[in-house]
């Protein structure tokens, strides 16, 4: 399902040029990630995924293992693996996965992608600025059945900090000025609670050919990638070619 969009960043909040040089205030950094709140409402344990898709792949304008990380908290953080690279889909829009995820029956878990702060913490002008949009799905096997929606709550936030200019390499006497900020994304749903779409299979009568079938499981399955449909309609005309034996 389609989440919300989301903006990470690390960026002086305003430019420096034009402004005295003895107002420093406005030239403080800002650290901003994104948050999401998962609660699984469904009456077993799934396992989840999130899906990053992003139109600019300019430096420092999509994710990458260097200046990204996913984190993943359910009773304790866990760093989640970041692709070397990404999947490019139509339009040059780059596709980022994560590793699945478990969360538990009636659990609440939450996910952070934030900027690897070891490569822009000393840098006197960092420019990081990756914007895009998120989907949450389900781990689906393929198995010769459907796969049912699971329903769940998301909070999907931004988080960040502005940093003092003179941290982290303050005096020992220095007083540090820090703030943060914190706020909802509005969900594409219009609603917290949600389902997460599973997978349907269609009306296999008179079902021989793998174009065919790919046309009706894109139909009953918006949600899925062209590379997922192709998936599962190789696994359905399989399942019909058992069945023919």
């Amino acid at each position: 399902m389609l989440v919300s969009h989301f903006e990470m960043m690390v960026k002086r909040i305003t430019p420096t040029g034009g402004i005295p040089p003895n107002v420093s205030a406005p030239f403080r950094r800002v650290i901003q990630g994104y948050f999401l709140t998962i609660t699984n409402l469904g009456s077993s344990a799934k396992n989840f995924k999130l899906r990053f898709k992003i139109t600019n792949n300019t430096p420092n304008r999509s994710i990458t293992p260097l200046n990204t990380q996913w984190i993943f908290d359910n009773t304790t953080n866990v760093f989640l693996t970041i692709p070397p690279t990404p999947v490019i889909i139509p339009l040059g829009t780059q596709r980022w996965e994560t590793p699945f995820f478990n969360i538990g029956a009636n659990q609440t878990a939450i996910f952070a992608m934030v900027p690897n702060l070891n490569i822009f913490l000393n840098n006197p002008n960092p420019d990081l600025e990756i914007r895009g949009y998120v989907e949450l799905l389900q781990q689906t096997s393929f198995l010769p059945w459907p796969i049912a929606p699971v329903p769940v709550l998301l909070t999907p936030e931004t988080r960040g900090t502005f940093l003092d200019n003179e941290y982290p390499n303050q005096p020992p006497t220095s007083e540090l000025d820090f703030d943060q900020i914190a706020y909802s994304l509005p969900l594409s749903s219009g609603k917290a609670e949600n389902l997460v779409e599973g997978i349907s299979f269609p009306d296999l009568t008179n079902l021989f050919d793998l174009d065919g079938i790919k046309g009706k499981v894109k139909m009953e399955n918006p949600q899925l990638e062209n590379d997922e449909i192709d998936t599962v309609s190789k696994t359905i005309l399989k399942m019909i070619k058992s069945v023919q034996k």
